[in-house]
């Protein structure tokens, strides 16, 4: 069987059912980043960080015991989409790095131009 992500993730902060038998599969970097992103918990994963030779039995155990018992909503981190970026795109058929390079370049009254000049109705 097994152990998906989220089984980690819970077992670790809520459950605190042992997983432990299915070590091979646990992911911990993965663990860190989304823990990580909970500020009550960012000192003992940064603990984790400094110690990454650790085997991941004892990361898994470290969190196991450390972490509180809580139902935590932890959101991957994800990169957000500039619209600027995809109307430069679109308006000079430009790739996403060549657009990055003249959203460097432009005022925000150029952008502005050309978001109207892309504009093809409905909301804006």
């Amino acid at each position: 069987m097994a152990v998906e992500l989220k089984d980690w993730i819970n077992s670790i902060t809520f459950t605190k059912e042992d997983l432990s038998e299915h070590i091979s599969d646990y992911p911990h970097y993965i663990i860190n980043k989304i823990l990580g992103s909970d500020r009550s918990l960012v000192l003992l994963v940064n603990e984790l960080n400094k110690r990454y030779m650790m085997q991941p039995i004892m990361q898994y155990k470290f969190l196991l015991h450390a972490v509180p018992r809580k139902k935590r909503f932890n959101p991957y981190l994800k990169k957000t989409k500039d619209t600027n970026i995809e109307f430069i795109k679109e308006y000079f058929n430009i790739s996403t790095e060549k657009a990055k390079e003249y959203l460097s370049v432009l005022e925000t009254e150029q952008i502005q131009d050309i978001k109207r000049q892309l504009f093809k109705g409905g909301k804006l």
